[in-house]
């Protein structure tokens, strides 16, 4: 009905402007001494793909791709690592910023017609492709489909936001997240956390790195 219609509109509305404002609100906070080394590692070969960590997956069945698109992007609002960058400051402070919204870096490709030889080098171009840690995105996806019942997907994220460890959580979340995409179960999925960032205590630590870097010594505490 048209009241419907209206309805949908303004809902369709209301989310596009929340999404724009969260993503305009950035948290900015102390990046790790390991995700230091990762920016330097980085900066001396940009096109290296050595930090690059991928799942991919052939699968022989028909792929809901809106679905897909649906599942990834829950996983991007779930996880404030996967809406990382990484910069310095004016302080001369490496840190971690956490964009409150960033819609998934998703991908599909037409791939009829390839054989096995090319759709592994079209899909592992895809997979070597570097990150750029100061713009992102630093977690995309990727799906390739050369039949309605052939695909590979590939889902990768740089180390400096990533480890395999974490592979196997991300993928078993995409698969309860697909699901319910698809109107299945719902996932019931545990609360993310929601800061990507470090715990206190280390980002103590990193600072007094930091600073005994620059400047040889870490500043004396003020006295109560």
């Amino acid at each position: 009905s048209a009241r419907s219609a209206e309805m949908s509109r303004h809902r369709d509305e209301l989310v596009t402007l929340l999404r724009a404002r969260a993503a305009a609100a950035e948290t900015v906070t102390p990046a790790t001494l390991g995700q230091q080394t990762h920016w330097f590692n980085h900066q001396a070969d940009p096109d290296s793909p050595a930090y690059n960590i991928a799942f991919t997956v052939r699968v022989h069945s028909p792929v809901d791709a809106a679905a897909l698109r649906q599942a990834l992007q829950a996983l991007v609002d779930r996880h404030a690592a996967f809406r990382s960058t990484f910069a310095w400051n004016a302080d001369s402070e490496f840190v971690q910023k956490v964009a409150g919204w960033k819609a998934v870096a998703f991908t599909q490709s037409n791939c009829a017609g390839l054989d096995d030889a090319n759709l592994l080098a079209t899909v592992t171009a895809g997979v070597l492709a570097p990150f750029d840690l100061e713009n992102g995105p630093l977690f995309r996806a990727a799906l390739y489909t050369r039949a309605a019942d052939d695909h590979v997907l590939v889902v990768s994220a740089h180390h400096i936001i990533f480890d395999g460890g974490s592979m196997f959580k991300t993928v078993a979340e995409l698969r309860a997240l697909y699901v319910e995409a698809t109107g299945g179960e719902r996932s019931n999925l545990p609360r993310a956390r929601l800061h990507a960032s470090a715990p206190t205590r280390r980002r103590r630590r990193w600072r007094a790195a930091s600073w005994s870097v620059r400047h040889r010594s870490p500043p004396r505490r003020a006295r109560a």
